[in-house]
């Protein structure tokens, strides 16, 4: 097993690290030559697992409220701290593609909240593709089953740079189920 060069060479503050060890965090492992990223460590696995859980429900619960008032400016900046508080998660424990994906989403909320954009139906719709995408990847790092997500196709639909998949999300799902 390999550890992820990154991760060793990251000098994190104290009060990030939590009396965990660093170079149990991430390990590659090699596995019929196809390499997983999964979280080693039992109890800080869980404790991702868990800490994702929230923010994702959180964020997807403000977009479903967020769709009926795009301008409220308490809602936005809620959300704006969330994905700010998931990207953080997703850098310490060392998983690129979720860290990114909350980056874009959390640039999108900081430009409706700062009202250089409106957040319309059609932005919110892509959030949730991005909310779910990071949902794959979590379940990724805590198992070690490839998600599937192709990180710069999933930043290029968030912005709308690519058609999203014909499918819905599953986020978007229960936000249809919650509008009823």
């Amino acid at each position: 097993m390999l550890f992820l060069q990154e991760l060793e060479s990251r000098a994190l503050p104290d009060r990030f690290v939590s009396g965990f060890n660093l170079h149990r965090m991430i390990i590659i492992k090699k596995k019929e030559g196809v390499k997983k990223k999964v979280i080693t460590d039992k109890e800080l696995r869980d404790l991702f697992k868990a800490e994702c859980k929230e923010h994702l429900e959180f964020l997807s619960d403000g977009l479903i409220y967020l769709e009926k008032n795009p301008a409220d400016s308490n809602t936005l900046e809620d959300l704006f701290r969330e994905a700010h508080s998931l990207k953080g998660a997703a850098r310490i424990v060392g998983t690129p593609g979720i860290e990114t994906i909350a980056r874009r989403f959390e640039n999108i909320l900081g430009a409706a909240k700062r009202g250089e954009t409106l957040l319309s139906s059609k932005i919110i719709d892509r959030l949730y593709h991005g909310l779910d995408s990071i949902q794959r990847l979590v379940y990724e790092a805590v198992t070690g089953e490839p998600s599937g997500i192709n990180v710069e196709e999933i930043l290029a639909e968030i912005i709308g740079e690519s058609p999203p998949s014909t499918q819905p999300s599953p986020l978007a799902k229960i936000s249809q189920k919650k509008d009823r």
